[in-house]
C-alpha cells in the first residue's frame, strides 16, 4: 500500500467541486461522475486527456510515493500528522492560476510564501523518518524526470525531487497533450471554467492523506488533518482578559506578606 500527502481542498468547497467535475472522479467517494463539455472536445476525449491528473484527484501533492516503514504502525504515522497538523494554523496563500509545463495543464499559486514552503519541509521530514526506502522502480521512475541538480539530489535524500525550495503547489487537470490545437482548446476551457472558483486567495487549513490500494489504482482520499485554527476575537479578549487576571493576581500574591 503506497501513500501520498498532499493539499486537498475541503469535500464541502466550490474549488473541489468544480475540480473534481473537470477530472471526472470524486476521490472521497472513489466515484466517477461527469465531466462538463467543452466545446471541440468529445466526452470520450476529454476523459482520457485526464487520466493522468484524475489517478492523483484534486490535491497538490507534497510527497509521493511512499510505504510505512515495516516497524510503523498506522496508528503511529496517524499521531505523529496530527500532532504535526495541531501545531499550524491556516494560511492564505494567492489565489490559482493555470498554467501548463511539457503539456501538462495544473492550478498553481502565483506565490509561494516561505512558511509553506516550511510546513512541506518539516512534513517531508517525518515522512522520511517513518517511511521504507522506495523501490528500485519507483526511483527510476522518478529519476526519468527532467530533474534540476538539486531536484536529483532531493530524490536520492528524500525520496521525492519537489522538496523545500524546489517544491511546487500544483494540481494536476490533465494528461500531457501533444497536440498544438488541443492544447489551445483545454487552456481556454480551464481559465473559462476555473475563473470564478479561483478568483479568491486560497485558504489552506489542512493537510490530506491519500492511499493506493492496488498498484495502479487511483488515489483515494483518506484522512483530512485539520491545522488550529485561529482565534476569533472573542477568543483573543477573552484570553487576554484571563491572563489580566492572573497578572494581577500573582503580582498580589507575590507583594503580600
Amino acid at each position: 500500500m503506497r501513500y501520498a500527502l498532499s493539499f486537498s481542498p475541503s469535500v464541502s468547497s466550490q474549488l473541489f467541486q468544480a475540480g473534481s467535475h473537470w477530472l471526472g472522479r470524486n476521490t472521497y467517494s472513489g466515484e466517477n461522475i461527469s465531466q462538463p463539455q467543452v466545446q471541440g472536445i468529445s466526452a470520450d476525449r476529454l476523459w482520457e486527456l485526464t487520466s493522468y491528473a484524475r489517478y492523483y484527484g484534486l490535491q497538490a501533492v507534497i510527497r509521493f510515493p511512499f510505504r510505512l516503514a515495516a516497524e510503523v504502525t498506522l496508528k503511529t504515522f496517524f499521531e505523529e500528522l496530527e500532532k504535526f497538523a495541531v501545531q499550524q494554523t491556516p494560511l492564505v496563500v494567492s489565489p490559482l492560476k493555470i498554467d501548463q509545463d511539457v503539456g501538462v495543464f495544473y492550478l498553481e499559486t502565483e506565490h509561494l510564501p516561505n512558511r509553506l514552503l516550511h510546513l512541506t519541509g518539516d512534513a517531508v521530514k517525518i515522512i522520511n523518518r517513518l517511511s521504507a526506502p522506495l523501490t528500485p522502480s519507483e526511483y527510476a521512475r522518478l529519476k526519468a524526470g527532467i530533474l534540476s541538480t538539486q531536484e536529483k539530489q532531493n530524490l536520492q535524500n528524500w525520496g521525492y525531487p519537489y522538496v523545500f525550495n524546489q517544491y511546487r503547489f500544483r494540481i494536476w487537470l490533465t494528461s500531457h497533450i501533444n497536440h498544438t490545437a488541443e492544447k489551445e482548446v483545454i487552456y481556454s476551457a480551464l481559465n473559462r471554467y476555473f475563473s470564478a472558483t479561483c478568483a479568491d486567495p486560497l485558504m489552506i487549513d489542512a493537510i490530506s492523506l491519500f492511499v493506493e490500494n492496488g498498484p495502479g489504482e487511483p488515489l483515494r482520499f483518506f484522512h483530512r488533518f485539520l491545522f488550529t485554527p485561529h482565534p476569533s476575537e472573542e477568543e483573543k479578549r477573552q484570553r487576554y482578559a484571563n491572563n489580566t487576571t492572573k497578572n494581577i493576581h500573582s503580582g498580589y500574591q507575590r507583594s503580600a506578606p
